[in-house]
Parts: structure tokens; sequence; C-alpha cells
């Protein structure tokens, strides 16, 4: 059984089904998180995907179109942030790097090794991973446990050249 994903209209407050547990090709299984591609007025939802890939693509225009998103190799992501000018997600991965996804050319680099305890076995921020883009300066903001100090930092990252403190 899959789960609902709805779109909610902010002036009306209406809600609109866009997927279902019959969603086709695939159901969206255990969604963790989701953001709005204004480019093609999908959302991008990150999935618990033990099995599978981990993000999936919600045509908005239409019910129950849901597609793998190739290219990734991880099993979970906590959340996303997108660049919407540049067509680009961001994400940490399975392997706590943070990856950088190119949405027009379906693939991944990392851009930060090592940078959250994200799948640690004693992290005491196993799913605290947040972030937010701050597209006008290409600032990326990452809230997590740190690799070197096992506490909950924040990171704030140039996401041109991969440059990154600590706050």
């Amino acid at each position: 059984v899959g789960s609902e994903m709805c779109i909610r209209d902010s002036a009306t407050g209406d809600r609109t089904l866009v997927a279902d547990g019959s969603a086709s090709p695939q159901v969206i299984s255990s969604p963790l998180t989701a953001i709005f591609n204004a480019s093609n007025d999908s959302l991008i939802v990150a999935t618990n995907a033990f099995f599978g890939l981990p993000l999936q693509v919600v045509d908005t225009t239409s019910v129950n179109n849901v597609t793998d998103m190739s290219g990734t190799s991880t099993t979970v992501v906590h959340d996303i942030a997108i660049d919407d000018a540049n067509q680009v997600i961001y994400f940490v991965d399975e392997d706590d790097n943070l990856t950088r996804y190119d949405l027009i050319n379906e693939s991944s680099t990392i851009l930060i090794d090592s940078i959250i305890n994200n799948t640690g076995i004693f992290s005491t921020g196993i799913s605290g991973v947040g972030m937010a883009l701050n597209d006008e300066n290409n600032l990326l903001y990452i809230v997590g446990e740190s690799m070197d100090t096992k506490t909950n930092t924040v990171f704030v990252v140039d996401t041109v050249s991969g440059d990154y403190i600590k706050l």
C-alpha cells in the first residue's frame, strides 16, 4: 500500500490528489520529504527505499503519474534542497556525502565527502538532516550530526566551490 500525495492551493486551501496507492508505474512508499520543482510542475519525493531508488518524481498536472529518478544510487534521503534556476538538487547520501544531482542530465556527483553522520548506527541525529538553499548567493545550509564532533551542527556550504564552514 502506498501513501497519498496531495498538493494544496495556497490561496484557497483546496487539496488535489496527485498520487495514491494505485500510482503507476511506481507506488510512493514511505515518503520522508518532498520539494516542488516549478520548472515542470512536479514533486521530487524522497522515500525510505531499501529496495529500488529513493527519489521519485510525481507529475502534479495529472493523477498517479509517478516515476523513479534515475542516476541515484543511495537508499535513503532525509531532505532535499533544490536550485530551480540550475535544475539541481542536493541531498546527503547513505555514505554521508553531500551529493549534487543534475535533474537535466540525470547524474550525481559528490560535492563533499563524509560531511554528515547520516547513517551511523550510534548516531543521535540519524534522521536529523535538514537543508535550505539560498540560491541568490549559492549557499546551502545543512543541519545534522557532524562526522568529527558527533554533535548536531549547522554547515554553510558554497555550492559552487564546495567550501564550507561550521557554525
